[in-house]
């Protein structure tokens, strides 16, 4: 028999050779790449976004925040009593009127002005639609939903002491309808609407 001059072939070292030749690079290239010994270390804390203020979602009748907001300045809780008090002997006269010429939004919607209409309005289901303070915007999204054949009310809210108008859909006798409704405004408007449940 002839003899050859290659050592004789081993699977046990063949495979731990190409382990090691393999892992090698694996390992070091980042290492070496990245410049430094070690791992960085990351703060978690600029991974979290904090809070710059309070935000408060509900998806609850809406509140009058001007009874409930507690406000040392004087001058300030003076002008809100005048404010409600104006409000409250509006109100009385004429809860739901159209709206022609304020906002230049007519058509199917109607402007509620007292904020806490909603709540003793009628027991069934409403879908709020959104809250704008740019006349533009709830004129646009207001022809928008009258357009599709939905009829919206607006009402008049205070968010951080600024004049809002939400838009809603509604009172619905039941769920399934006041969902379907909210259904058919995110298809038109492309946003989330809520459905919630009145008192």
């Amino acid at each position: 028999m002839e003899t050859t001059s290659e050592p004789p072939f081993n699977l046990k070292y063949r495979a731990t050779g190409a382990v090691i030749l393999l892992s090698v690079p694996v390992l070091l290239l980042p290492w070496l790449l990245s410049g430094q010994n070690g791992r960085q270390a990351i703060d978690e804390t600029f991974l979290i976004p904090q809070p710059k203020s309070e935000f408060i979602s509900s998806i609850e009748p809406a509140v009058d925040l001007s009874k409930t907001s507690i406000n040392p300045d004087p001058e300030i809780s003076s002008e809100r009593a005048d404010q409600n008090s104006q409000e409250e002997t509006g109100s009385s006269t004429s809860e739901s009127t159209t709206n022609q010429s304020g906002d230049g939004v007519g058509g199917g919607t109607q402007t509620v002005s007292d904020s806490n209409a909603l709540s003793g309005a009628q027991p069934g289901w409403v879908v709020r639609v959104g809250v704008f303070s740019e006349p533009d915007n709830l004129k646009r999204r207001a022809d928008l939903l009258s357009s599709n054949g939905m009829t919206s009310h607006q009402e008049t809210i205070e968010i951080n002491g600024r004049p809002m108008v939400r838009i809603f859909l509604g009172p619905f006798a039941d769920l399934t309808t006041a969902e379907r409704e909210s259904g058919k405004a995110m298809l038109v408007t492309g946003e989330p609407a809520f459905v919630i449940k009145l008192n």
